[in-house]
């Protein structure tokens, strides 16, 4: 089976609707940049049932590491497709919390107008780190920017290539917002943010990137190598767990499957990538070892 993290792409460009022509040239630059790194993984379309039938079955694997969204929004909905084909809409606070619940889902992309409202709900439901737009942005900016971005997150933490990405952008288009953004009456008012695109995370995914460290291949290399309990929890103190926190140790695989969910729930402190930690320890340990080596920073 496949160890690649998944990138989930939602697009909508269905009848009734403005269309977005630049919507396909963004998937296809975010396939080919995410080639060799993640597998990407398209719904067009999609009804709000395809949508949760799809995390529906990845909820045992875990390989879904980005929930990624091109279509129209607002900031209370994503537009997705009725079953006829025409659109429908799938109400934020709802599809807030079904995220929130998919615990592999790090980062939540609404690459649609106007979805900076979404982030609180978003964040509460426990989804680490959301990327929304402020405004109406242009299609063909906002399939440039999901080009640059993930072309940034391959070789840059996530707050240094969301950083990168608007530079990009900003070099590419000028530094003057209103050529990036769709001009409405409302929009014109509201020129106090300068960014037409907002990044808030948990700290420690602001070091995030792809590809991200495969739960559930880890869980297995560590409780191949580290299969004692004095190796196990001499790992687990290099990085600095807390003892008090260290799982019982009854066999390797329940042991390392219990403290990865801790590293990933934060229990090295909140600005600590856990999971990051305990491979570059292990990597310090056993140099030779390819998965080790191959997830370092």
């Amino acid at each position: 089976m496949s160890h690649e993290p998944v990138v989930l792409v939602i697009t909508v460009n269905v009848d009734g609707v403005p269309p977005l022509p630049h919507v396909t040239q963004e998937v296809r630059a975010i396939r080919s940049t995410l080639e060799g790194v993640a597998e990407v993984r398209v719904l067009e379309n999609p009804t709000l049932d395809e949508v949760f039938a799809v995390l529906r079955e990845d909820a045992g694997m875990g390989r879904i590491r980005v929930f990624h969204f091109a279509g129209h929004a607002s900031a209370v909905a994503l537009m997705l497709a009725d079953p006829a084909g025409g659109p429908a809409l799938g109400h934020a606070q709802g599809l807030a919390e079904y995220l929130g619940q998919q615990r592999s889902i790090e980062l939540v992309v609404l690459n649609g107008c106007s979805t900076r409202a979404q982030i609180e709900g978003l964040r509460r439901a426990g989804v680490g780190a959301v990327v929304a737009t402020t405004r109406a942005i242009k299609d063909d900016v906002g399939a440039s920017f999901g080009k640059t971005f993930y072309a940034e997150v391959t070789s840059k933490r996530l707050k240094a290539a969301f950083e990168a990405a608007t530079g990009a952008l900003k070099t590419e288009w000028g530094g003057n917002l209103r050529e990036l953004v769709v001009h409405e009456p409302e929009v014109e008012q509201e020129w106090s943010d300068a960014q037409p695109w907002v990044l808030r995370s948990e700290a420690r995914l602001e070091r995030w990137r792809l590809p991200a460290v495969d739960r559930f291949a880890l869980t297995d290399e560590l409780a191949r190598v580290f299969s004692r309990d004095d190796q196990a929890r001499y790992l687990l103190t290099r990085s600095g767990f807390p003892r008090g926190s260290m799982p019982a140790f009854r066999v390797p695989m329940s042991f390392w499957t219990e403290a990865v969910e801790l590293l990933d729930d934060g229990v090295l402190g909140p600005e600590i990538d856990g999971v990051q930690r305990v491979v570059d320890e292990a990597v310090g340990m056993f140099p030779g070892n390819g998965f080790f080596s191959s997830n370092c920073s």
